[in-house]
């Protein structure tokens, strides 16, 4: 398109609920103008919220950036977070100065520089393909499990086209792209996979506030304060920091060398890292087609040096193949809700591990937004009794990361105490339900084996193993309510709390016991020269035992 058209600042296309309940779409002007009324922003999918979240985080760090005479930079500091938590107008008023003075790089179409695109992007075939290729909710070669008709695939408006622009920087699956003219990797009129986008190779988490303006500031960390998270975080080029409105005009190449990856600058880099080669193709009033070639590669080897918002995971093969101790990204599994990863997801909560040359690491390192909130609890900003929403969003992808898979997406409300740095007590405390609550499903998951083995003739390790797994996903899911309900109180006495949790156990195993062994088979009765009924209960009844004994009486002990 030759002329300019939909600009992101003053047209609605950011899907938002107001604290009442209604739900419409804004501008980005809007989307800060109105940030207290509004709660969050809910889009056709999380993963397009959440990255709507970043591109919003980026431009209000972009908002407080100053360039001096002397040379100096300005930079989103501790005194600024707090003037604007005492009053949000202030943040709201300095990002409205941002785009207003920025206002013509928002054109989702423009002849030179049409927004996270470029302008002159195309194949030696000049081959555009259908929208649906980055539309998410629209298997790519499948059709199944979508709500669109074949009109709602092959056309769209110009709002949901800008929404589905951010996403796919942000989430693309990895694979086989458009070969753009002008790409040196391109071969055979192919771009072959670098990747998924950067966030979905993220285990990506944040907290939500009680509206859209303190979701922001829950998540914004001030660049002074890096030193002191207790998490590793580090600013690598401040003065290359820049969205890419701001930069030079992103070309058909990679940036920087073209077979080495770009370094990503700091934190505005990254929440709109450009992992594509973008041009969308409309008509007057809907888009129709897109132009998708590679962008700029990125790859997760400790990034969380510089990656605020995701969890993270001790990997001893990649430190084994760089030499260096490596952190990965900790990506969500669909098949575990988030609170099964809590010694994760918290500060002090970690265990350890053996690193290179046998020095002790930690297991996991938690979202720099998580510590950062840690040391909101004790500066004092927010209050012990305050409940904190966690919220995780990720994909699962299929075979080499080249479709989409599962969506995973789920909320755990934490007290104020669970976050504090100084609480060691109720970090214990939930780190042993974590652990006794893993040992009493495990013994559940064998008793359901051990019946399969003792009914059976010949015994299939396979189908045993596949009982085990059932009875393993059927326990956390009684669990699920009851835990997520338990850690909301874990504010109170911890003795009463640590007895409500082994009761909870208890009843369950009470429950599945008698379940499992009135569906037993005659044969398992009398069992066969490897099990019995009766022995199973024996050793369900003493695992279990043995477990709910110690954590009645055991304190365990948490890294402050």
């Amino acid at each position: 398109m030759t002329k300019q058209q939909f600009n992101l600042v003053v047209e609605p296309w950011i899907p938002v609920r107001f604290k009442d309940g209604q739900i419409t779409d804004v501008s980005l002007a809007e989307l800060f103008e109105r940030g207290k009324d509004i709660q969050e922003i809910c889009a056709e999918v999380a993963t397009i919220s959440a990255a709507l979240l970043r591109l919003s985080l980026a431009i209000a760090y972009a908002a407080y950036r100053e360039s001096f005479t002397d040379g100096s930079l300005g930079l989103f500091s501790q005194d600024d977070w707090e003037d604007a938590w005492d009053d949000p107008d202030i943040l709201i008023e300095r990002v409205a100065g941002y785009l207003k003075e920025h206002e013509e790089c928002f054109w989702l179409f423009h002849p030179q520089r049409p927004f996270m695109q470029v302008a002159d992007l195309h194949t030696a075939k000049d081959s555009v393909d259908s929208i649906a290729k980055i539309i998410a909710d629209v298997p790519d070669g499948h059709r199944f499990m979508t709500l669109r008709d074949s009109e709602g695939e092959s056309r769209i408006s110009y709002a949901e086209a800008a929404r589905w622009l951010v996403h796919v920087h942000a989430w693309d699956t990895s694979g086989i792209k458009s070969g753009a003219v002008g790409d040196p990797r391109v071969k055979g009129g192919k771009g072959y996979p670098i990747g998924t986008g950067w966030v979905g190779q993220l285990g990506f988490v944040f907290i939500e506030g009680k509206n859209f303006v303190e979701t922001l500031l829950r998540n914004l960390i001030p660049y002074d304060v890096y030193a002191d998270l207790g998490v590793p975080l580090d600013y690598p080029s401040p003065h290359g920091d820049l969205p890419p409105w701001e930069r030079e005009a992103d070309t058909e190449r990679q940036r920087g060398s073209d077979t080495v990856e770009p370094e990503p600058a700091g934190v505005i880099e990254l929440y709109t890292w450009q992992s594509r080669r973008v041009r969308l193709v409309a008509d007057d009033d809907e888009v129709t087609g897109v132009v998708l070639a590679q962008g700029d590669k990125i790859t997760p080897q400790n990034r969380n040096l510089v990656e605020p918002m995701s969890l993270w995971r001790y990997s001893d093969p990649q430190t084994k193949k760089l030499g260096y101790h490596t952190y990965m990204p900790k990506m969500h599994d669909p098949s575990r809700s988030l609170w099964r990863g809590l010694n994760a997801l918290l500060i002090g909560m970690s265990d350890t591990v053996k690193g290179k040359g046998g020095a002790e690491v930690s297991q996991y390192i938690p979202a720099a937004v998580i510590a950062w909130n840690s040391m909101l609890v004790y500066d004092g900003h927010i209050s012990l009794s305050e409940y904190t929403p966690v919220r995780a969003i990720g994909v699962e992808y299929g075979a080499q990361s080249a479709s989409y898979g599962h969506l995973y997406d789920d909320r755990l409300v934490l007290p104020g105490a669970l976050l504090s740095e100084t609480d060691l007590e109720r970090r214990a405390l939930a780190k042993g339900a974590l652990a006794v609550t893993d040992e009493v499903v495990s013994a559940l998951a064998r008793f359901a084996g051990d019946i399969v083995k003792a009914s059976a003739q010949q015994v299939d390790p396979e189908t045993v193993k596949a009982a085990g797994a059932r009875e393993r996903e059927l326990c956390y899911f009684m669990l699920d309510r009851s835990f997520r309900h338990w850690v909301l109180n874990l504010d109170g006495e911890t003795d009463k709390q640590r007895a409500l949790w082994r009761g909870e156990l208890e009843r369950m195993v009470r429950e599945r016991k008698s379940m499992l062994s009135n569906g037993a088979s005659q044969r398992a009765f009398i069992g066969n020269e490897t099990m019995s009924l009766g022995s199973a209960l024996f050793f369900l009844e003493r695992t279990v035992n043995a477990a709910l004994s110690g954590f009645s009486t055991k304190k365990e002990k948490v890294d402050g």
